[in-house]
């Protein structure tokens, strides 16, 4: 969604609303956020709001290269994942990032391993 403020608006307050239901049922959130258009007030705003919901997440700010420089630098030091789409720097870094948050990049004992891609198409 583009945002998930308070709004006098009905229509958008049930999109809103709605949102937020389905951010619950969700394996994780993806907090993308513009680097050059958002407050950092709104950035901590949003952390608090997700920290309360207790649904996993990840804070992924675009448009690196046209973010303020002192804001990139902090929030890469704050675990922000941090990327330009437009010039896809660092989206390699961001799937890295979904993958470990999920577990989806880990063999844990007992699971089942295929390395044959014909077993694989037969699964």
């Amino acid at each position: 969604t583009a945002g998930l403020r308070d709004t006098q608006d009905t229509i958008e307050a049930l999109g809103i609303a709605r949102t937020r239901e389905q951010m619950q049922k969700a394996s994780l959130i993806l907090y993308l956020f513009d680097l050059s258009a958002t407050s950092p007030e709104e950035i901590q705003q949003t952390e608090f709001e997700l920290d309360m919901r207790g649904v996993p997440y990840l804070k992924v700010g675009n448009k690196t290269d046209q973010a303020p420089p002192h804001l990139v630098s902090a929030l890469r030091d704050r675990d922000f994942i941090l990327i330009s789409a437009k010039n896809k720097d660092n989206l390699a870094g961001l799937k890295e990032a979904i993958l470990n948050k999920l577990q989806l990049n880990q063999v844990r004992t007992g699971d089942v391993l295929v390395t044959n891609l014909r077993h694989w198409h037969q699964l």
